[in-house]
């Protein structure tokens, strides 16, 4: 399964059959439909996936939540922890699934998917939950870092009919701050409505019962706090690299700055804004003062200033996307600055395959250069003529698979990376058979 660390869709226009208006069976989920959920037990896997694929239930951490409705005539929902296997390493995963009748309003024929995430640990009633952020971007509230996922899926027709369990959203569990460690109880919504319509068709509910050993956002506010320091004044080294400050990247920061700010309870927030805000002056001053030839040991003082490991790793990946980001604010991802990346993705122990995948969704195709176009296709001078071909042709399949994307941005990074594969294939091939 290709893009582990973003949002992932399922292929929808194959599940779906459109449903037989005579015998009425896509007829029951107009309206709310809120489900009786049943939390079960989920044993440690026996069953190991292909590379590429999901196997269900290989979280001992988890249990998994999914309806206790007899499947045929409403629509359902289920979550299941799930180890999914990346190119490097295993991925713990919330994959969420659906099945069953979908009516859509007259004339509509694509729906709309709405996913939240809530804590509902000690929450005795609904206004007391508490929001499960998220480090990954397209899995974000807009404006905030609060979980919100968003899916728009084209229906073969205004009554159709999941026939089978069909993955809508794969979620990284790495990616997820939660407000506290320990056993929490996680509420998943789920909204259905037509694209462009306000009324919801379906609204699904789902309890799952996760252990998360991180801290969270309350009881390691203190680490998060540090967190955000560090990420501030390493995206200033990442702005300085290049020999100065762009607006539009130091813009990028206080976006950032901002959001995480607006993210926390509202008791923690001014404390919070002021401690940052300091912080990010600091980080331009250095940022201004610093020589380029010196920007790479200043990343490794402010990383060794820090105490990396208690840090929760979905908040270490959202410092690596928004040095990407700031990277790419000016239009051009440069060497030096990709560069500087890396080495601070690798001082701070940032899962390779996890770089690649934050790169590849903050920077366009458009904006490599030359000099970097090898690194970025993942060949290396120790690689032989026939390895570079064999690496080239799986990455060929990886980006032709998103050119269906729902997605304008995807499908066009995904059209121009082709185009670059493509020519270094070329490339290669001359090389090869000369």
């Amino acid at each position: 399964m290709t893009n582990l660390y973003f949002l992932l869709l399922a292929g929808f226009s194959t599940a779906f059959a459109a449903s037989d208006k005579d015998t009425g069976t896509a007829c029951c989920c107009v309206g709310v439909v809120v489900l009786i959920l049943a939390a079960v037990g989920i044993s440690e896997s026996r069953k190991e996936g292909a590379p590429g694929t999901e196997t269900e239930g290989e979280s001992a951490s988890s249990s998994a939540g999914q309806s206790n409705t007899s499947h045929g005539n409403i629509l359902e929902m289920k979550v299941v922890p799930t180890i999914v296997d990346g190119e490097n390493s295993k991925v713990p995963c919330f994959v969420v699934k659906i099945r069953g009748p979908i009516s859509l309003p007259t004339s509509i024929l694509a729906a709309m998917l709405g996913l939240n995430l809530w804590d509902m640990t000690n929450a005795d009633k609904p206004e007391d939950r508490q929001p499960v952020l998220c480090s990954l971007h397209n899995l974000q509230m807009k404006g905030s870092q609060v979980f919100q996922g968003v899916s728009i899926q084209a229906m073969p027709g205004q009554h159709s009919v999941v026939p089978d369990w069909a993955t809508i959203f794969t979620i990284p569990v790495e990616s997820l701050i939660f407000p506290s460690r320990g056993r929490r109880k996680l509420l998943f919504t789920l909204d259905v409505s037509g694209v462009g319509t306000t009324t919801s068709v379906a609204v699904l509910n789902c309890i799952l019962y996760h252990e998360n050993l991180a801290w969270g956002y309350i009881d390691g506010a203190r680490i998060r706090l540090q967190t955000e320091e560090m990420g501030l004044k390493l995206a200033a080294a990442v702005s300085a690299v290049d020999g100065e400050q762009d607006l539009k990247e130091k813009k990028v920061v206080r976006k950032w700055m901002d959001s995480r700010i607006g993210s926390l309870p509202e008791n923690l927030q001014a404390q919070t804004s002021r401690t940052l805000s300091r912080a990010l002056m600091i980080a331009e001053r250095m940022g201004t003062a610093i020589k380029v030839s010196e920007v790479k040991v200043m990343c490794q003082e402010i990383i060794g200033h820090y105490s990396v490991q208690s840090m929760p790793r979905g908040d270490v990946q959202d410092v690596m996307a928004l040095c990407y980001e700031v990277a790419a604010a000016d239009g051009d991802a440069g060497d030096d600055e990709l560069s500087l990346i890396r080495f601070i993705g690798t001082e701070l122990s940032v899962d390779p395959e996890v770089l690649k995948k934050l790169r590849d969704r903050a920077i366009s195709p458009s904006m490599y250069g030359d000099n970097n176009l090898d690194d970025v296709l993942g060949l290396s001078p120790e690689m032989s003529l026939r390895e570079k071909k064999k690496q080239l042709n799986r990455l060929l399949r990886e980006w032709s698979a998103k050119v269906t994307h729902s997605d304008r941005k995807i499908v066009a990074d995904a059209n121009a990376m082709i185009d670059l594969i493509t020519k270094k294939a070329e490339e290669v091939d001359r090389q090869l058979y000369s």
